[in-house]
């Protein structure tokens, strides 16, 4: 535990401070977001303003550049997995049998050695300049995902490791940002699909501020408990559905 941040402590039921919640309705990785999912972050927006909330859209500062960045940083880590698996897992790694994913990115990572220091870098700044944000709201209302779930087998492990990574980038939206960061983030499944399959939302807050989270997640499932009573993205929601899709991935 870190003793510059304040403990979290028992949370029990919401707080009675009202919050300015900051919303954006794409992706912290400027990938492209389905209308389901901005739906998602538009009903929950509603939600929290009915509870009292003060809402407000907002542009994080992410660097364009970022989405990039880190897939040479997570290139890197498959690298020292296949390179350096058996010094943590001894006679049981078997470098043969990782996934094409694995494979691929650790080749990508060694075609892409030379812009790795100054990813890492621009990666670093990320934590301080991504703070800036929290002077405007206490909470950020983002996407959790880029589209709705994937059917099983969508990012299965025998997968072209091109075509893995596309997919799973498209997916997972700003989830990274936070990865690197250090911000803690909680993702809720406010919405429903036509299908009856969640649609989260993502609550993110400065660092150490996991008791906001906690509070406000708490308040937001009392409000409409989840298991009981989904809505559904796109058919029956309070705001005006996009029909937008996703079609485009991170270049």
């Amino acid at each position: 535990a870190n003793p510059d941040l304040p403990p979290v402590g028992l949370v029990t039921g919401p707080s009675r401070r009202r919050l300015r919640l900051g919303v954006t309705d794409t992706s912290l990785m400027g990938i492209p977001v389905a209308a389901v999912s901005r739906q998602a972050v538009t009903d929950a927006a509603l939600a929290c303003e009915e509870l009292g909330h003060h809402v407000e859209p907002v542009s994080p500062m992410i660097d364009d550049r970022f989405c990039s960045d880190f897939g040479r940083y997570a290139c890197l880590l498959a690298f020292m997995v296949r390179h350096a698996g058996g010094r943590m897992l001894g006679v049981e790694f078997h470098p043969e049998r990782l996934e094409p994913l694995v494979k691929g990115a650790s080749g990508v990572a060694v075609r892409s050695a030379w812009q790795l220091p100054a990813a890492l870098r621009r990666l670093r700044r990320l934590a301080a300049e991504g703070e800036e944000v929290f002077n405007r709201c206490d909470v950020l209302l983002v996407p959790s995902t880029g589209h709705e779930t994937p059917p099983i087998g969508h990012l299965a492990p025998d997968l072209d490791a091109d075509e893995h990574l596309v997919r799973l980038v498209r997916f997972i939206a700003g989830n990274p940002v936070q990865n690197i960061s250090g911000s803690p983030a909680v993702s809720l499944p406010l919405t429903r699909t036509a299908a009856g399959l969640p649609i989260g939302v993502e609550l993110v807050a400065p660092p150490g501020q996991e008791r906001r989270l906690l509070e406000l997640a708490f308040e937001l499932e009392s409000a409409a408990p989840w298991p009981h009573r989904p809505k559904t993205a796109g058919v029956e929601t309070k705001g005006k559905a996009l029909d937008a899709d996703v079609d485009e991935g991170c270049g």
